[in-house]
């Protein structure tokens, strides 16, 4: 049996049935990714955000005017036990009750740890460089927040901060170089 080869580009024929979007951690708007999959040769294209069926009616729009079929779908996260899971769910009810809390839950807890994160940045003196203060971002749609990326005034780098929630500390910070050259900075 032959090894799975990860591709290295989208695919530019068949169906692409994992998408994301501005509404979760994409980096493109519901019509612009339908427009992108048409252009690409697609057959065919499902939207699937994290815990969000915000999308939908523009990602529906888009297909009727580019003749892209289009599956409507969620990445659903779910919690086995301490374990966070990711399911692919599509065609579903987007009014069903039960799903509907389990999206707003998912983002109040999302929330919750990203506020985490930031209280502990604040207390790591590795969070300077130099005199220069670390401006923290993160993306509070992505489903698994882990690591938050502060950048300095200067922009060819950015430092990467990975954290332990468990453990309620900064466990890794790295300096990013333009290049995307990873330099450990801190090993906690």
């Amino acid at each position: 049996m032959n090894e799975p080869t990860m591709p290295m580009h989208p695919p530019t024929h068949g169906w692409d049935l994992h998408c994301h979007t501005v509404f979760s951690d994409g980096t493109e708007t519901p019509r612009t990714l339908v427009r992108e999959a048409k252009q690409a040769g697609l057959h065919g294209v499902a939207i699937t955000d994290h815990d969000t069926t915000a999308g939908w009616v523009q990602a529906q729009q888009a297909s009727v005017d580019y003749g892209l079929p289009l599956v409507r779908g969620t990445e659903i996260t779910a919690q086995d036990g301490r374990v966070s899971v990711h399911m692919l769910a599509y065609q579903y009810d987007p009014r069903n009750r039960h799903i509907c809390d389990l999206f707003t839950a998912t983002r109040a807890a999302r929330l919750e740890r990203v506020k985490r994160m930031v209280v502990l940045l604040s207390r790591e003196p590795a969070a300077k460089m130099g005199d220069t203060e670390l401006k923290a971002t993160a993306n509070l749609k992505a489903p698994a927040v882990t690591d938050l990326t502060v950048t300095p005034d200067s922009e060819d780098k950015t430092v990467k901060i990975q954290f332990d929630l468990e453990q309620n500390s900064v466990c890794r910070m790295y300096l990013v170089e333009s290049t995307g050259e990873l330099q450990e900075l801190q090993s906690l």
